[in-house]
């Protein structure tokens, strides 16, 4: 159904408003360039909630420019049927870096912290000034997070930190994106002082440069994961450790070669055992730097 279907009854009837309202409120952006619209945006948002408190509780997505003023006016906002945070830098020009600033840190961490209905975390374009600055936005997640979605973070090496001490909480992921992040994301995951539980992984997917650390991401929940998605990655890390709950495997074709070891028939396979669709994207052929497989 259009949005105008429930838009124009609703203009001629009250009885179709609550629908149109359900329609409009339950995915909501407010991320874009430039930003002044965005904060205006947001607080008149802010203000709709809070004259007409029903209009928070339909809200179930909410995608939200990292900027302090529009963090604050969600902040201020009861939702208590919020499912899905996805914080974004909407970057101008693109491939412009943004450092979050560690105020900016403190605004994300209340956010986090003040909506514990939950479950769905997506981070994108952002780079975190050290690790120490990443990991204090994964501790705040809360106990019912069951997917995480990074797409472009980069990590700053920063200065060394002390161990920080074993999560409260300490959410049990299934759900991983990792799109084209930095290598030092996926190091800080695979972690022993990670806060996440990340031991019992069911659906992941995977763009960009294949590292030692993703491959420990994987083997940590190879008996666990059930559906494998690789899009345009690079490298050509040895796949060959059994995945015996896989039943799903998608990639891109030109990295075929890479893949090779773990596309093979099940029944030559005993580490697919319950592998029942491959899925292949055929993309530019012509890729300069396809991967070499070795064997």
């Amino acid at each position: 159904m259009a949005l105008r279907d429930v838009l124009d009854p609703a203009l001629v009837c009250r009885a179709f408003a609550y629908a149109a309202q359900s329609r409009i409120f339950r995915s909501i952006a407010l991320v874009a360039n430039p930003i002044k619209p965005m904060v205006a945006a947001s607080l008149r948002l802010s203000s709709d909630v809070r004259n007409s408190p029903h209009l928070g509780s339909l809200i179930r997505s909410l995608v939200i420019g990292v900027h302090r003023d529009i963090l604050e006016q969600v902040l201020s906002m009861e939702l208590p049927q919020l499912r899905s945070i996805h914080f974004v830098v909407e970057l101008n020009p693109p491939g412009a870096v943004l450092i979050v600033s560690e105020t900016t840190v403190d605004v994300m961490f209340a956010v986090l912290a003040a909506f514990p209905t939950v479950s769905s975390i997506s981070l994108s374009f952002l780079t975190f000034r050290s690790p120490r600055v990443f990991e204090r936005i994964v501790r705040c997640f809360g106990s019912g997070v069951q997917t995480l979605a990074l797409q472009r973070i980069c990590i700053l090496r920063g200065a060394p930190h002390q161990t920080s001490p074993p999560p409260i909480v300490c959410p049990q992921i299934t759900r991983l994106k990792l799109i084209s992040c930095a290598a030092a994301v996926s190091e800080k995951l695979s972690a022993p002082s990670c806060p996440l539980d990340l031991q019992n992984l069911v659906d992941v997917t995977f763009t960009g440069p294949m590292s030692p650390a993703f491959i420990e991401l994987l083997k940590s929940s190879q008996s666990t994961i059930t559906r494998l998605t690789f899009e345009h990655f690079v490298g050509n890390q040895d796949l060959a450790f059994p995945l015996p709950a896989l039943t799903h495997l998608s990639f891109d074709a030109v990295w075929i070669l890479a893949l090779a070891v773990v596309v093979q028939s099940p029944s030559h396979s005993p580490g697919l055992p319950s592998l029942r669709e491959i899925s292949l994207t055929v993309t530019d052929l012509d890729a300069p730097s396809l991967p070499q497989h070795a064997g």
